[in-house]
């Protein structure tokens, strides 16, 4: 195993995919083409993240806490919680970028007002659903063929309690060969931190060591060994607020 610098290891975690609506203006989420510059916009105060052209056309509409991932320079793959707290799932959806076209008004309207995780004029080419109560463990997922150029996901899944204890797993999933690895993150979920206040939101491999780096709100950015069942150390320090290790 190599060992890198913690700028390089930063460089890593700004590339991930992260939560709406605090991450979508990073490149994971860029859904731009050569010809067509697409940006993520939205009103603090109201509304969904809205994917929109130079000419403010809406093309998207994203409620918080979705993931917006481009996989290649032609998809780009959105996952999100649904269901009940009883009934949970996470839900990935599967798109091509060049389906992507301006909604219409009442389609953009409609979404304003009802907030769906994801919304879009075409619908997705694929998609799954997974139920959230996932025992900590390896086992097997059946994602459609279309997902089969889609690379590792890192994917954070709570309960719903985000006040006493959060019960945070990592899955790491390989759709390419229908893997699934729940690894439980007690370091987090047992930890002296202020739940609801600071929560880890993405999760990266840096592709030369295979370690994991991530950050979160108000957390800081932190590394874990490579199948994430440890903790190793903070890069930028511990957390100030309400959190040690």
């Amino acid at each position: 195993m190599t060992h890198a610098s913690i700028e390089h290891y930063r460089a890593v975690i700004a590339e991930a995919p992260g939560p709406s609506p605090w991450c979508l203006g990073q490149p994971a989420s860029d859904l731009s083409t050569h010809d067509k510059k697409l940006t993520w916009e939205r009103d603090p105060h109201v509304g969904p993240t809205e994917l929109i052209d130079s000419d403010r056309q809406t093309y998207a509409l994203v409620s918080i806490y979705t993931y917006v991932r481009r996989i290649n320079p032609t998809q780009f793959v959105v996952w999100y919680k649904s269901g009940t707290p009883q009934a949970g799932q996470m839900q990935f959806e599967l798109y091509e970028i060049s389906s992507l076209q301006p909604m219409t008004q009442q389609q953009a309207c409609s979404g304003r007002l009802k907030k769906p995780p994801f919304l879009a004029a075409m619908p997705p080419i694929a998609q799954l659903s997974i139920p959230r109560n996932q025992a900590v463990g390896s086992d097997g997922t059946n994602f459609p063929s279309e997902f089969a150029h889609c690379p590792e996901l890192f994917v954070l899944v709570s309960n719903d309690n985000t006040w006493d204890n959060v019960e945070l797993n990592l899955w790491i999933i390989e759709p390419a060969t229908q893997q699934i690895r729940v690894v439980s993150q007690e370091w987090f979920s047992r930890g002296s931190y202020d739940f609801g206040y600071q929560w880890i939101t993405r999760i990266a491999r840096d592709p030369e060591t295979r370690l994991l780096i991530g950050d979160g709100i108000r957390i800081g950015q932190f590394m874990l060994n490579e199948d994430g069942t440890q903790f190793l150390h903070w890069l930028d320090g511990w957390p100030t607020i309400n959190a040690h290790h």
